[in-house]
């Protein structure tokens, strides 16, 4: 089975886009390593799914810790959908900012 991830042609449904390459949960990845599906290293997705500055003391993305009751280690796992919605998120943010760059000079007119 090959671990790269194929992207679906443009145009395609967005519910068979990422969703459906992502797995319903995805565990992290091993220090130094990359996510198969994402390619974002560990330290990104950590980034994403614990609260810390670099996100607002906000988790983005959803994700839970499998942890017997004595351990102090357990294993975290994430969310594929909420991974996905972030990134639709994250994607659909920056065509936005792109498309008002692009109209800025149509901005700059306005104020007159």
């Amino acid at each position: 089975m090959s671990d790269t991830l194929s992207l679906p042609p443009a145009g395609a449904d967005k519910k068979t886009g990422l969703h459906s390459a992502l797995p319903l949960w995805l565990r992290l990845p091993k220090p130094l390593g990359r996510c198969q599906f994402t390619g974002m290293s560990r330290g990104t997705m950590i980034e994403l799914i614990l609260p810390c500055a670099a996100n607002g003391n906000r988790a983005p993305v959803k994700s839970v810790q499998i942890k017997k009751k004595y351990a102090t280690r357990g294993i975290r796992l994430i969310s594929g959908p909420s991974l996905a919605e972030y990134l639709d998120g994250l994607a659909t943010q920056q065509a936005c900012e792109a498309a008002c760059d692009a109209t800025g000079a149509g901005n700059a007119e306005e104020a007159d």
